[in-house]
């Protein structure tokens, strides 16, 4: 019955979890995320007038888009711990620059939101936003790249946990499923690392134009569906699961 249940509300179905117990790791890092979500939210301090109110409630747009692409990172962050259960001396390297890399970026993040969304604003006649802020075209470029930079390096540094991961095939005792699984990731977080420093070049020396460079990131959905298909699942989907052996603790 416990297993029926687990099941049931398990979003990872095709995929056994290693990871039962939570580490210190994992432990750090929720920490740190948390910080950095409070961080995006609260970066404008305590609210004291009317006025900084209405300006707080009208910034909830921003605000909500930059939680909600840091906790994708997270999501992805605890996908990994929990698939896996790795803690060896690189995973701990490389979650810790992936730490870094999130408190560093968790202002600017709320600052490329705040921005996308005064031009938004400014496009429907309101500039007061855009003017407030200092917003012109060079400016905009300026912000695309630094969007660029940090979204390349957070995917990069989840690209080596899962290529890591991927090495570690035989030790995990990985189905032919899971297998498939984790080169799928791995891959995704390569092409995202990719399309971030793309954006880099695209934003600065594309006038005008460059300004959008950011939206390059979007391609990873529909790269994600050629994925798929480059990396098939064998058999029916779940079958390697039921057949898995006794989960593995942590490595």
């Amino acid at each position: 019955m416990r297993s029926a249940l687990a099941a049931a509300f398990d979003h990872d179905l095709r995929f056994r979890w290693r990871g039962e117990q939570v580490t210190r790791i994992e432990n750090l890092s929720d920490i740190v995320f948390a910080l950095a979500l409070g961080m995006i939210v609260a970066a404008d301090g305590a609210v004291g007038t009317v006025g900084a109110l209405n300006a707080y409630v009208v910034g909830l747009v921003p605000i909500t888009g930059a939680f909600a692409t840091l906790l994708a990172v997270w999501n992805a962050h605890f996908v990994f711990f929990r698939r896996y259960g790795l803690a060896d001396s690189r995973i701990v390297g490389l979650n810790a620059c992936l730490l870094l890399i999130v408190l560093f970026t968790a202002y600017p993040l709320r600052f490329v939101y705040e921005a996308l969304y005064a031009y938004v604003l400014a496009s429907f006649g309101e500039m007061s936003r855009a003017e407030a802020m200092g917003l012109d075209w060079k400016g905009a470029q300026t912000i695309a790249a630094y969007f660029g930079a940090g979204y390349a390096l957070v995917y990069a540094c989840l690209a080596a946990m899962y290529g890591h991961a991927s090495k570690r095939t035989e030790l995990l005792v990985l189905t032919p499923t899971e297998h498939q699984l984790t080169l799928r990731a791995l891959w995704r977080y390569r092409v995202a690392a990719m399309l971030g420093f793309a954006v880099v070049p695209a934003a600065l020396l594309l006038p005008r134009l460059g300004a959008f460079a950011g939206f390059l990131t979007l391609l990873v959905t529909p790269i994600g569906f050629i994925l798929a298909r480059r990396f098939p699942l064998p058999g029916a989907a779940g079958a390697d699961y039921q057949r898995s052996p006794t989960p593995a603790r942590s490595v």
